[in-house]
C-alpha cells in the first residue's frame, strides 16, 4: 500500500511521465490504464485515447487514508521525544570484508531499455 499512497503523492503535481504513469497504473482500473498509456512505455508520454485529466477522473486518492496516517504521525510525533544518540565510542571501527576490499571484485553495471 505504501506504493500506491507514494505514487498519488508524488504523481499528482508531478511534471514526470514517469510518476504520472505510475500513479494511473496502480491506482486506476485496468481498462483506464490501458486506454491512458496506449504503446507507450512506462517512462515515455502516454499515447493512448485518454487524457490525464481524463485518466485522473477514475483514479482513488485514498484521501480519507492518507489523512488518517498524517493525523496519526502527528499524534505519536507528540509522545515522543527528541535526545541525543549516544557516540559509538565503545564500538570497533567499521572496515569492508576482505573479499569486498580485494582488487578481484568487479562491478557489473547493466542498463534499462
Amino acid at each position: 500500500m505504501f506504493v500506491k499512497y507514494n505514487a498519488i503523492l508524488r504523481g499528482l503535481q508531478s511534471g514526470s511521465c514517469f510518476l504520472k504513469n505510475t500513479m494511473v497504473q496502480l491506482c486506476c482500473p485496468a481498462k483506464v490504464w490501458e486506454q491512458y498509456k496506449g504503446t507507450a512505455n512506462i517512462f515515455g508520454e502516454a499515447n493512448g485515447t485518454l487524457s490525464f485529466k481524463e485518466a485522473k477522473r477514475s483514479l482513488n486518492k485514498y484521501t480519507t487514508t492518507l489523512h488518517g496516517i498524517n493525523s496519526a504521525i502527528i499524534k505519536l510525533g507528540k509522545l515522543t521525544k527528541a535526545s541525543k544518540v549516544p557516540a559509538r565510542a565503545k564500538c570497533p571501527p567499521l572496515s569492508l570484508p576482505t573479499a569486498l576490499s580485494s582488487a578481484t571484485v568487479s562491478l557489473v553495471i547493466t542498463t534499462l531499455p
